[in-house]
């Protein structure tokens, strides 16, 4: 199986052969991270922001090659939110793409409990060309 990598800021990947358009989504979980976070369930709010992003790729007729994440909270508490992360690695692992990169941010100040995050995810793929209609 592939290796959890977490740290990265920035990543990459090849341009798949044949690709002449790089199509990009960006979704996230929404409120329900709030009962998430109650909950201490984190790691379902990763899956659930990647599986969010992996949507708007199928629905756009396209499969996922590369996904960046944001996870933003007031005090980082690494045992605790580090969960959120491997929630969006397994899923991209179970969709056939790999997280390559992201930020993390603490935000003191930013919300109005300290145990509130918000997490979101950025799809990446690639796909033949369509005509697109342009104003001239």
């Amino acid at each position: 199986g592939k290796e959890k990598e977490i740290g990265k800021f920035a990543g990459g990947g090849a341009i798949p052969r044949g690709a002449r358009r790089v199509e990009m989504s960006t979704d996230g979980v929404g409120t329900k991270i709030l009962l998430l976070a109650l909950m201490d369930e984190l790691y379902v709010a990763g899956q659930d922001a990647a599986a969010m992003g992996v949507v708007d790729v199928y629905a756009a007729g396209s499969m996922p090659l590369y996904m960046t994440d944001t996870f933003k909270a007031a005090k980082l508490q690494p045992d605790f939110h580090i969960s959120a992360i491997e929630g969006v690695i397994d899923w991209c692992q179970k969709a056939g793409c790999i997280l390559v990169g992201g930020e993390t941010a603490e935000l003191p100040g930013m919300f109005a409990h300290e145990w509130i995050v918000d997490l979101g995810c950025h799809g990446r793929w690639f796909s033949e060309y369509r005509a697109v209609l342009c104003a001239r």
